[in-house]
């Protein structure tokens, strides 16, 4: 009892010990100048003004090398410091061109400016918008987008993606209708109707929905890009059809693995007392099912022999009950191994077993 005692105050020093050592390694992590100041410019970086990621300094040692307070100042040197960079006329020009070029009408980047509230906000924020419109409203962008729709058979919408647009209307109009007149042309071809089945098929969007666009093409050869565009979106999707019913299978083997393991940890193995010592027995359904097998382990050095009655129940391959019965065996054991006993007759659908030793008196039948 004393060494049992001994063993648990040893294991729960080491427990204690790691956890320490884990603790203060995250400290030195968290609790050092590069850090703070990281923090501190990723927040300014990203326009939060309400500085959370100080808050992460609050569990430094004020008794130690690095305090929460130097912590607070570093943060803040980083986060000044990237203020300094972001509330510049190039970042908010850079920040407003980049959101015009993506075609992000919602401005995202624009909120990231509200850091610069004491730094001439509304000043940033003309300029913000000046880039932006310029970008959005690019001749650029509307041919890239009269390109984009062209190739994927979808009909022209200018009016809807260019709608903040108020100057040079016309000239925007012109040159997404001249990318896009251009772009059907080539789109419009057995090639790329076997492209686009490719593509849509990989994305998993519905044929029908797709196909239907074909209706932009003004070439004469519509049935023939309808067959090209269906058989290459039919030989993908049954590509990916027949992966993914791999997938399933191989994924519902590997549950069933699992299962058949757990039973045979569980269910089909037992343990009984046997003259004062417990002994174990694993229960087995062979692969033809025409036998079932009991293997009785003696972990102990002498030799035993176990006799009386045992009571095996069957199961079906869906590990729900069937039935059992009852056999009286004898079984010689040496020390150290294990031995089995046969009974050959079972249900026919029997996959798995259990075998549970009764005792030796006639009441154990």
């Amino acid at each position: 009892m004393k060494n049992k005692n001994a063993l648990l105050l040893v294991v729960g020093a080491l427990f204690v010990a790691l956890q320490f050592s884990s603790c203060a390694a995250l400290m030195r992590y968290k609790c050092n100048k590069e850090f703070a100041a990281k923090k501190g410019m990723e927040d300014a970086e990203n326009g939060r003004t309400a500085m959370p990621g100080r808050l992460e300094g609050g569990n430094c040692d004020s008794g130690g090398d690095y305090s929460a307070s130097d912590f607070s100042k570093d943060y803040n040197y980083g986060f000044l410091k990237k203020k300094d960079e972001v509330c510049q006329a190039s970042t908010a020009a850079g920040w407003g061109r980049a959101d015009g070029e993506a075609g992000n009408g919602n401005r995202p980047s624009k909120t990231k400016l509200r850091l610069c509230e004491d730094r001439g906000l509304a000043k940033l924020e003309s300029i913000f918008e000046k880039e932006f419109v310029k970008s959005f409203c690019a001749p650029a962008r509307a041919q890239k987008l009269g390109r984009e729709r062209a190739q994927s058979w979808q009909p022209a919408d200018f009016e809807t993606a260019f709608q903040p647009c108020k100057s040079n209307v016309s000239g925007l109009k012109g040159a997404y209708n001249s990318a896009y007149r251009d772009a059907m042309a080539e789109a419009c071809t057995v090639e790329q109707a076997k492209k686009n089945g490719h593509d849509e098929a990989e994305a998993r969007r519905p044929m029908e929905g797709v196909k239907g666009r074909l209706g932009a093409c003004t070439v004469g050869n519509k049935a023939e890009l309808i067959a090209a565009f269906e058989q290459s979106y039919n030989i993908k999707k049954k590509n990916m059809d027949d992966a993914d019913a791999v997938r399933a299978a191989e994924a519902a083997e590997a549950a069933r693995k699992a299962k058949i393991a757990e039973f045979q940890a569980g269910t089909a193995t037992t343990t009984f007392p046997y003259q004062l010592r417990n002994y174990a027995a694993f229960c087995n359904v062979s692969g033809d099912r025409s036998f079932v097998q009991v293997d009785v382990q003696n972990s102990y050095p002498e030799q035993i022999l176990i006799q009386g009655f045992w009571k095996i129940s069957y199961y079906n391959q869906n590990f729900e009950k069937i039935t059992e019965d009852r056999t009286q065996e004898a079984v010689l054991i040496t020390g150290g191994n294990r031995k089995s006993f046969q009974k050959m007759t079972l249900p026919k659908d029997a996959s798995f077993c259990r075998a549970e030793y009764m005792g030796r008196g006639a009441t154990a039948m």
